[in-house]
């Protein structure tokens, strides 16, 4: 397997409570993957650690074959990771246009002409287009999580690491943030998604990594995992 990220042992503890328990695998390139478990189960965390939010307290993160545990995000970001949030980390006081433009200078260093051509490109596929001259901080929140996912592609990143994408959005939206994630996919783009909505990740992906309390539960095809008992167990309850 092309290795595009892999996780070995990661632990991750706050005030003695493990969060992040003895996790391993590892994600192909090309592959886009679901991240999926109750909440409180570790799977923010573990985005936190793999993008260098949080260092972790033992194991090693890997990306591209290069460790990278230990590395501040910026350099994280600089080996072709890119991360969206689950509340929009968009800056208000700038236009949809300079929000777009700041990811690109500050990982690539790109600017100019170019810059700008590939961020309306985005912003018109995503139905941002529009907008870009409107203050961030004006949009619907349906929007403004809709900027957030489209600057993570202005980096020309090889993994995507995204938290709650579909949350706040409208059937519209999340339809249109399913085909763009596709056809990223089809041009080699590798995604680790985090989400709770069930159906939407499910259609997405075709692997399913399943954590509770810290730890990996299950991990494998979509039906394999959602009928599983511990996952089950693990959602519902006995």
């Amino acid at each position: 397997m092309d290795e595009c990220l892999s996780i070995k042992g990661v632990i991750r503890r706050f005030s003695g409570i493990v969060a992040v328990n003895h996790i391993s695998f590892a994600v192909a390139k090309g592959e886009v993957v679901g991240l999926i478990g109750p909440n409180g189960s570790g799977k923010t965390t573990l985005l936190n650690v793999i993008n260098g939010h949080l260092y972790p307290d033992a194991g090693s993160v890997f990306i591209q074959g290069s460790r990278s545990d230990g590395l501040p995000p910026e350099k994280v970001a600089k080996r072709g990771v890119a991360r969206s949030f689950q509340v929009p980390r968009t800056f208000k006081r700038l236009s949809v246009l300079q929000n777009m433009l700041i990811p690109s200078h500050a990982v690539t260093g790109r600017g100019g002409k170019a810059a700008v051509q590939r961020a309306e490109e985005i912003l018109k596929a995503l139905g941002l287009h529009e907008a870009r001259n409107l203050m961030a901080g004006s949009l619907s929140g349906g929007h403004q999580k809709l900027l957030d996912f489209a600057t993570c592609f202005m980096s020309d990143p090889k993994i995507l690491l995204l938290d709650e994408p579909f949350a706040g959005l409208s059937l519209r939206m999340k339809e249109t943030m399913r085909e763009y994630i596709l056809d990223e996919n089809r041009q080699g783009k590798t995604f680790l998604i985090v989400s709770h909505d069930i159906p939407a990740i499910s259609d997405l992906c075709k692997r399913l990594i399943v954590l509770n309390a810290g730890s990996i539960i299950a991990d494998g095809g979509v039906e394999e995992v959602l009928n599983s008992e511990e996952v089950i167990e693990a959602y519902l309850g006995r």
